[in-house]
């Protein structure tokens, strides 16, 4: 078999490889089968079979086999270990992605904060602020910016505009809905899928005409499980300065350092663990959201508006590390 052409290469898997020269045999010969072609490999039937319908997983020493036995050059049977492996990394974060949707469903069905915050949402006099929710709710505000986190990932929760929040009516909330609801953006196109060919990685325009921007890093931020204990360390190590006073009781740091960026510290989700997270300041984040799936990164909340006129999207990365990518509106975060 001659090696794949340029364009097979660009997206296929080395299974798709064997599919496609089993099937070219098959029709060059009625009498060729799965058989004939696991004897041609020397591989067993069933293993065959298995490898052809994904069930089971390539080693790197299976693919430099197969293929030398299918004639492949020494680089492409190179590019097809690297693609395996890069595609193994992708299914096991988009295996821990779907488990923190789905207990983000459960949560949200299981704790009736999630239900009090939305109706809360839709009153006339509700008022966009962590610590007016809290107050109303007899709840802590770290409790309450939890909840929301969560909603706004389901999107249950939008935040259209500065003090102007949309909320799903509580009533049509039900597991099975949220649990579909939860998965919709994995099935979707460009959601989570393989990574662009090395001619898509260019930096390339945005969009035609128009000269992309230098996207700064331009704030970081802390995800901690105790936010207060972390901004109390921080404070007594750096001296760094640290102000909630915002309607999200966000926990901006001040450096006071005169150079470098600052940050801020939020609560991090109740199943997750403590990080740190970048921000990247954009132009458009509707289109750097759309660039970036088509890279291979996933939606973790889509496009808001913030309180104080920013937009804000987070994505996963293809390692399945979190990112937000912000547009200054009127003030800082």
């Amino acid at each position: 078999m001659d090696s794949p052409s340029p364009v097979a290469a660009a997206s296929e898997r080395f299974r798709h490889v064997l599919q496609r020269e089993l099937a070219a045999r098959c029709a060059r010969n009625p009498r060729y089968s799965l058989r004939s072609f696991a004897a041609r490999l020397r591989v067993d039937h069933s293993t065959l079979s298995q490898i052809l319908r994904g069930r089971r997983r390539l080693t790197p020493r299976a693919i430099g086999a197969l293929g030398r036995r299918l004639g492949l050059s020494p680089q492409s049977i190179k590019t097809f270990v690297e693609r395996e492996q890069a595609a193994r990394s992708t299914d096991r974060a988009m295996a821990h992605a779907v488990d923190g949707a789905l207990r983000d469903a459960a949560a949200v069905v299981d704790d009736p904060l999630h239900t009090a915050v939305l109706e809360l949402a839709r009153l006339a006099d509700f008022q966009a602020d962590v610590r007016w929710m809290a107050r109303v709710l007899d709840a802590t505000p770290d409790r309450i910016a939890a909840v929301i986190d969560r909603l706004v990932r389901l999107n249950l929760l939008i935040m259209e505009a500065p003090g102007r929040w949309a909320a799903v009516p509580p009533a049509s909330i039900t597991l099975e809905a949220l649990t579909r609801r939860a998965l919709r953006h994995f099935s979707a196109p460009g959601a989570g899928g393989a990574a662009a060919s090395t001619t898509d990685l260019a930096p390339a325009r945005i969009a035609e005409g128009r000269a992309q921007m230098g996207s700064p890093v331009v704030e970081w931020q802390i995800l901690a499980k105790d936010p207060d204990k972390t901004a109390a360390f921080y404070t007594r190590l750096f001296g760094w300065r640290v102000d909630a006073n915002n309607p999200l009781n966000y926990r901006r740091v001040l450096t006071n350092a005169g150079r470098g960026i600052d940050g801020g510290i939020w609560p991090s989700p109740p199943q997750g663990h403590a990080f740190v997270q970048l921000f990247v300041e954009v132009d458009d984040v509707s289109a750097y959201v759309k660039r970036g799936q088509d890279l291979g990164a996933r939606v973790i909340i889509p496009p808001q508006q913030l309180p104080g006129g920013d937009e804000m999207a987070v994505m996963a990365d293809t390692e399945g590390l979190p990112f937000a990518l912000v547009r200054r509106g009127s003030r800082a975060l």
